[in-house]
């Protein structure tokens, strides 16, 4: 509310003594204008609501400007506004009862109305009425305070005695009670001069003027009613703390309507410190059973210091970004598991406010990361830490900072298994969020840093050697196998530490017994012993993703260590264990794609694939296996390969053997693999002429002949009513489908408008119609 100075004052003084002090009352404005129409259409509102009015005289009614009605309007509104506060002399239990059953009804409906509407109406009431409205609630408190209110009734008033000069910058309300404040001073020191006044009658008297036009607004002394928030009660007293603060009612619906007052004190840094240590910290003196303390509060505290006001707060002062961050330090044990949600969620909205303020905040703090890596198990904290990676901007920081490094670092025998294993998954789940960007400063520090290979082949190699820590560091070099790309043209550093420990895998691949005793297992099909292990299978991953990085120094130092040999002995060795063929058949794959043509000769030869794949196919009628169907893939890859290999040519037309196969037995295999069950080709549903072929589309017939919109021959015998003719491109049985659709998409909508109308009182129509009645020009 503009604090206006108040124009009207001088000319009021200059005329000087008038009547009663009493007759305050402004001369009633004239009647809202509108045309007929609007005044109909609420009057039509009002009729559930009023009692049916006697007719009138015809002639009457057309005499006149429809002032009757436009009055009829107004008076609706000042009851509408008496149903929310009555200037009766009521005792309290009457007033509360009419603010909890009608009151609140009406009060509903002016809701619905903006700020200037209801200054409007207010302009409306009289002075006693206007004294009520402002007893509903604190919203309606501070709009009938509104200065051109009160520059009217300061104005319109017959003011009896004369009102020296006030201060500079009062408002027309504060001006008005101070004028009248003036009055009653007056009036009581004239009565006491006479002694026409007995002391009940003077007590009645001041009573009276402070009853309707003191206090009532501000300070709310009206019958000892308090109308102040609970929160404005509790800031004026002070010396209070953060809980009792977060304990009353008002406080979310205040914080929510934006109170500046509230808003001025929780942007204070005592009291973001205070909410922090509520969200974050377990309370010491607190019983198990307390729910307020332990879920509610917390929430309420976390929800206060992620909205906007205190967000900002956060950027603008660095001291409060180190105390949210304290309670990330482990070594306290400062930061719950159970409070850690609130702690990534308030991180978070900052991070999606302000990012690049927050990085740069990060970049000046070391100790950040390592918070983040010494709270690996936390998953809260973990989800946080890969929203951060899933951001470019984030990387140069990240690689600063060691992240990488430190995480490795976890990966050590001495570590408990827990701790390990969380390393190895944030690892992984790091590796795969970088994959968009892989030539960012972090990702290339992960193929080319000598510390995190070395580090994680001592790791895996350690004393004494277990299939645990095998799999955790076969996972970890498998996620950065996977980020390297064509774009990547020298050998990476963590390839060349894994080609030089390619011995101690492939010993693994021939004697898994290295790890120690495995119990062996006897299958309906075969005795495994041993069985092949998640060990071993993770070493047959890390050789495919290792093959498919298409370095050819890689190809080369597996056949100098024999792996090919190695992998197609167990891929004959255990018969129906198709996970082994699938991932040999790809590394095989690789192989034949390769673009070193001697070099794959070579490993040909070496291996024996092509003889091993004859044999088989030959021996199949005498014994049945689970891996012909890899086999056949693979034979059919070796004749793909002879067309732009000419080594490999000359390899395969070289061997009698191979060549029968290959002209004779494959190609009956692969007709009889390539039919289709039951000899038809079934059609893809995602092709459109399919979808309309679909069942349940049969009612939307297809005509031979006729207009657009279907041919209907008046007479027709109801065996031929709907003639069937041909489809035509301006509305095929496609169109008529979506115009269907169409139309019951516009049936729901309109009944769900017509429900949504339903649920709509006479009063709330009755206001927003009224609301366009009321003057658009200064208020009266």
């Amino acid at each position: 509310m503009a604090d206006v100075s108040p124009s009207g004052a001088a000319a009021a003084e200059a005329e000087g003594a008038t009547p009663e002090v009493a007759n305050l009352e402004p001369e009633a404005p004239a009647a809202a204008t509108s045309d007929t129409q609007q005044v109909d259409t609420v009057a039509g509102a009002q009729a559930d609501a009023k009692p049916e009015q006697p007719e009138e005289d015809d002639t009457e009614e057309e005499e006149g400007d429809g002032d009757s009605e436009d009055d009829a309007v107004v008076n609706e509104l000042t009851q509408q506004v008496a149903l929310l506060g009555s200037s009766d002399e009521s005792d309290d239990e009457e007033l509360d009862e009419r603010h909890a059953t009608g009151g609140e009804e009406a009060a509903s409906c002016f809701e619905l109305l903006d700020d200037e509407a209801v200054i409007r109406i207010f302009s409306y009431l009289s002075l006693e009425d206007l004294v009520t409205a402002s007893e509903v609630s604190c919203k309606w408190n501070l709009l009938a305070k509104y200065d051109s209110l009160w520059q009217r009734m300061y104005e319109s008033a017959n003011w009896q005695h004369p009102f020296p000069s006030p201060p500079s910058g009062l408002s027309w309300y504060e001006l008005f009670v101070q004028r009248v404040k003036n009055e009653i001073e007056c009036v009581m020191a004239e009565a006491m001069e006479d002694e026409e006044m007995e002391e009940a009658e003077d007590a009645e008297t001041a009573e009276q003027f402070n009853k309707n036009f003191l206090d009532v607004f501000s300070q709310a002394a009206y019958q000892g009613r308090d109308y102040r928030s609970e929160v404005d009660v509790l800031l004026d007293k002070g010396g209070f703390a953060m809980e009792e603060l977060l304990n009353l009612d008002d406080f979310v619906n205040d914080l929510r309507a934006g109170k500046d007052r509230l808003l001025v004190y929780l942007v204070s840094p005592e009291a973001i410190k205070g909410l922090l240590n509520i969200a974050l910290v377990e309370p010491s003196d607190c019983a198990e059973d307390d729910r307020r303390r332990l879920q509610q509060l917390p929430h309420i505290a976390f929800q206060t210091l992620a909205s906007d006001p205190l967000v900002e707060q956060f950027i603008q002062n660095h001291d409060l970004l180190d105390t949210l961050f304290s309670y990330l330090d482990a070594k306290d044990g400062a930061l719950s598991r159970s409070k850690s949600g609130y702690f990534a969620k308030i991180t978070e909205v900052l991070f999606e406010k302000y990012p690049t303020e927050l990085v740069a905040f990060f970049r000046t703090r070391d100790e950040i990361t390592t918070y983040f890596v010494g709270n690996a198990d936390d998953n809260f904290l973990m989800e946080l830490l890969f929203k951060l990676v899933d951001c470019g901007i984030t990387h140069q920081w990240l690689h600063d900072a060691d992240l990488i490094p430190q995480l490795v670092a976890l990966l050590d025998v001495d570590s408990p298994q827990d701790v390990q294993e969380n390393a190895t998954q944030v690892l992984v789940n790091v590796f795969t969020l970088c994959q968009p960007w892989t030539q960012s400063v972090l990702v290339i520090d992960i193929f080319n840093n000598e510390a995190v290979a070395e580090n994680l082949m001592r790791y895996i190699k350690s004393e004494p050697v277990t299939g645990f820590k095998i799999k955790q560091g076969l996972s970890v070099l498998i996620a950065v196998l996977n980020l390297i790309t064509e774009d990547l043209i020298e050998v990476p550093l963590i390839i060349t530490h894994i080609m030089e420990n390619l011995d101690f895998f492939a010993g693994i691949l021939r004697d898994p017994l290295l790890l120690g005793d495995m119990q062996s297992i006897a299958t309906t099909v075969q005795f495994l012993d041993p069985p092949f292990g998640s060990v071993r299978l993770g070493i047959l991953e890390l050789f495919v993703a290792l093959l498919y990085t298409g370095y050819p120094v890689v190809v080369a130092e597996m056949e100098q260590h024999n792996v090919f040999t190695i992998l197609l002995d167990l891929f004959f060795a255990y018969k129906w264990n198709n996970i082994v063929h699938h991932q040999i058949t790809q590394i095989f794959s690789g192989l034949l794609c390769g673009n070193d043509d001697d070099m794959m000769r070579t490993v040909l030869e070496k291996c024996g694939l092509v003889g091993r794949i004859v044999t088989a196919f030959f021996a199949e009628e005498q014994d049945k296996v689970g891996y012909m169907g890899h086999l056949r893939e693979l034979a059919n890859e070796l004749l793909k390969v002879t067309k732009y290999s000419a080594p490999v040519a000359l390899l395969l037309e070289g061997d009698d053997q191979w060549m029968e196969f290959a002209l004779g037995r494959l190609p009956e295999i692969n007709e009889v693999e390539d039919t289709p069950l039951g000899g038809v080709v079934a059609r893809s549903l995602t092709d459109e002429e399919d979808y309309y072929d679909m069942d349940g589309y049969d009612e939307y017939e297809e005509y031979e002949e006729g207009d657009a919109y279907g041919a209907y021959e008046e007479g027709a015998s109801d065996e031929d009513e709907y003639e069937e003719y041909e489809v035509v491109d301006d509305y095929s049985s496609e169109a008529a489908y979506d115009d269907q659709y169409a139309e019951e998409e516009e049936e729901e909508e309109e009944e769900e408008e017509e429900e949504e109308e339903e649920e709509w009182t006479p009063g709330a129509a009755f206001f927003l119609h009224a609301a366009t009645l009321l003057p658009s020009g200064p208020v009266p």
